[in-house]
């Protein structure tokens, strides 16, 4: 249980990313366009801070790029081996983030598209192509649905928003990659997507070199536009929360990607200063990730962090034989907080956040703003300047009483739901 350890998957997996990031860029033509590849990748603070932490997103993204890659060669090669290959990328990339499912679902049906309008090129070979979507593809995607549909069951797919695609997702993400709710990243953002779509349906609409549906920025601009169209139907039509900032976060390299390797495309920008022009704006990501860069705190997803010493201080008020201190705070927080708690015996209460913003617990692990009415019944005894939260104690704390055996519910069988109320009452304030 030990940090290192559990760290460690997603440390094994920063190099992996950093190969098929370099392996992608070799498919681009123009050097200035190919380093803007890497650099805006590769030292994007938003993307590395996720390799250092027991999260599923470092591990997805650096699969995803594997993915990419896979499908890359398939499609220029036409060799059936990269099918498998990008398959099995997806499928773990997939389970190591649930939000890649669209993707996946993507990949598929390109591959089984693109193997049907290219028949002559597979003849005798459609059985093969079948067998290898099916075992590698379809089964495994059909198990990863049969989890979303017992976690939609339970509940847990609470994770997102319904204020729409922009809200939700284009603006929280750009606030992660950013630190910023600045408008014009969002302006940046809007224009170079409006701007990169007219030039692909341009030269789409030309049928440049008539092999333009093979290129890359081609499979680039289908899981972009194909993750926001389902994304969008999936929000307004299902009514399932829109992704936010870290689990939208896998659109930023189809972005980037859609972007450069369309520029890389068009023989009329070839000048190094045209270039440097329109790809300037993506330098920011390295140049941010220079000035923010340390070995001691999360600068970015940092929202669950709680610091040590914000336990050793709650631990230090319990006493052995008497009831634990309670702790107060927002649902995503209960994760460190029962690890730290694990690693030193598990002698203090669980985070409670049923009310949240509320009252009722001795402790309280919050961000201010939230609720500022906090500081009439606590006083702030921390703060910790990276995540914005402080550790406060409640003035005066509220007593503690045993429940009646007969408040307490009984059970018969097996209940399906995650938590069970065994006793609710309510607390006066004053």
């Amino acid at each position: 249980s030990s940090p290192v350890a559990l760290r460690l998957p997603n440390l094994l997996f920063a190099p992996v990313f950093f190969l098929y990031c370099y392996k992608i860029s070799t498919a681009i033509n123009h050097s200035l366009l190919r380093w803007t590849f890497l650099l805006s990748l590769c030292f994007a603070h938003s993307f590395l801070e996720f390799f250092a932490i027991s999260r599923g997103y470092g591990i997805s993204m650096a699969l995803l790029m594997g993915t990419i890659w896979y499908l890359i060669n398939f499609v220029g090669t036409h060799k059936l081996r990269y099918i498998p290959l990008c398959l099995v990328f997806i499928m773990l990339a997939t389970y190591s983030n649930l939000a890649l499912i669209n993707t996946y679902v993507l990949i598929l049906f390109f591959i089984l598209v693109y193997a049907i309008l290219n028949e002559k090129l597979f003849a005798g070979k459609d059985r093969k192509v079948l067998a290898l979507l099916f075992f590698p593809g379809v089964v495994p995607l059909v198990y990863l649905g049969l989890i979303l549909i017992r976690l939609k069951m339970n509940g847990n797919l609470w994770a997102g928003s319904a204020n729409g695609l922009w809200t939700a997702t284009v603006k929280t993400v750009i606030k992660l990659v950013t630190l910023s709710d600045a408008p014009v990243f969002g302006y940046f953002v809007v224009f170079y997507f409006i701007l990169t779509c007219l030039l692909f349906v341009f030269l789409t609409i030309r049928g440049w070199k008539q092999k333009f549906f093979q290129s890359t920025s081609t499979i680039f601009f289908y899981l972009l536009a194909g993750n926001l169209i389902v994304i969008l139907i999936l929000g307004h039509v299902f009514k399932i929360n829109y992704p936010e900032d870290r689990i939208g976060l896998y659109l930023i390299p189809l972005f980037i990607g859609f972007f450069l390797f369309l520029l890389d495309k068009i023989p009329s920008i070839r000048k190094f200063s045209f270039q440097l022009l329109l790809v300037i704006p993506l330098f920011f990501l390295p140049v941010q990730f220079l000035m923010r860069f340390n070995i001691s705190y999360m600068s970015f997803y940092h929202d669950d962090n709680i610091p040590y010493r914000f336990y050793d201080k709650v631990n230090s008020v319990r006493i052995p034989g008497e009831l634990p201190p309670t702790i107060g705070g927002y649902k995503g927080r209960h994760f460190c907080w029962s690890y730290l708690d694990f690693r030193h015996g598990g002698n203090l209460c669980d985070i409670y956040s049923s009310h949240y913003p509320g009252y009722e617990a001795d402790f309280q692990i919050v961000d201010l703003k939230d609720n500022p009415a906090w500081l009439k019944v606590y006083d702030s005894v921390d703060y910790d300047k990276y995540s914005g939260r402080y550790l406060l104690k409640r003035k005066v704390p509220l007593k503690k009483v045993f429940s009646s055996a007969s408040a307490i519910l009984s059970l018969k069988g097996k209940s399906g739901s995650d938590f069970l109320t065994l006793y609710e009452t309510s607390v006066d304030y004053d």
